[in-house]
């Protein structure tokens, strides 16, 4: 195996595999049902249709890699990878970038229908926040996984409860980085409710801590 094919099958490997591990254990199906119950409880089912999305995108790129890093099925395939010219990094690229993108596209389809049949309106920037928001979540999730899941997944379940408990988007620069609730903020901004910032401002902080946390992720996961 060699080359740009040998690259493409093992990044068809790590996602077939990742996908399959998830479907068949519990604690994704858990965590897919308790994240937007979560996020409704927290807002006292204000606005349910609009939480739903800022809720998903980080719900699902969670419950996909959750459990994944520590996994025999994801050993068994870094340590048959260390013997190849690929080494045991080939794995990290599917391991973001499938998460990112399912979570993506659902989330993305939700919102265009729901603003196709008027449930909400959905600003443009709203669209490009989400694919970031879910890199952010997936890229997160996937650092704190392989590093100390358990302290990590207690840090993980602060970072999105924080983001419905400060349903308004206001706050510092610092502020807001720690709270990453953008998709919500953004469509509150679309829809006239009171938020502490442009959707520009949301926008821009999506792809800025999305992007960092790309890179602090690739260096620092193991």
């Amino acid at each position: 195996m060699s080359g740009r094919s040998g690259t493409l099958r093992i990044w068809l490997r790590t996602g077939q595999l990742l996908l399959r591990r998830a479907v068949q254990s519990e604690s994704f199906w858990w965590i897919i049902a308790g994240g937007p119950l979560s996020a409704m409880l927290l807002t006292g089912f204000s606005n349910p249709a609009i939480v739903l999305p800022s809720a998903l995108v980080w719900t699902i790129p969670c419950a996909l890699i959750i459990g994944w890093p520590s996994s025999p099925v994801r050993e068994g395939l870094v340590s048959q990878l260390i013997l190849t010219w690929a080494g045991r990094g080939a794995t990290k690229i599917p391991e973001l970038v499938l998460p990112t993108l399912i979570s993506s596209a659902f989330v993305m389809l939700y919102c265009y229908l729901s603003g196709l049949y008027g449930l909400f309106f959905v600003p443009w920037q709203t669209y490009v926040i989400i694919p970031f928001s879910a890199l952010l979540a997936s890229s997160v999730t996937l650092l704190v996984e392989t590093r100390s899941s358990f302290r990590g997944r207690a840090l993980l379940s602060l970072l999105f409860a924080g983001q419905f408990l400060h349903i308004r988007g206001s706050g510092g620069f610092t502020e807001l980085l720690l709270l990453p609730g953008y998709t919500l903020y953004s469509l509150m901004w679309g829809n006239g409710q009171p938020t502490g910032s442009h959707a520009d401002t949301y926008m821009a902080l999506a792809v800025f801590t999305g992007v960092l946390m790309v890179y602090v992720s690739g260096r620092f996961s193991k």
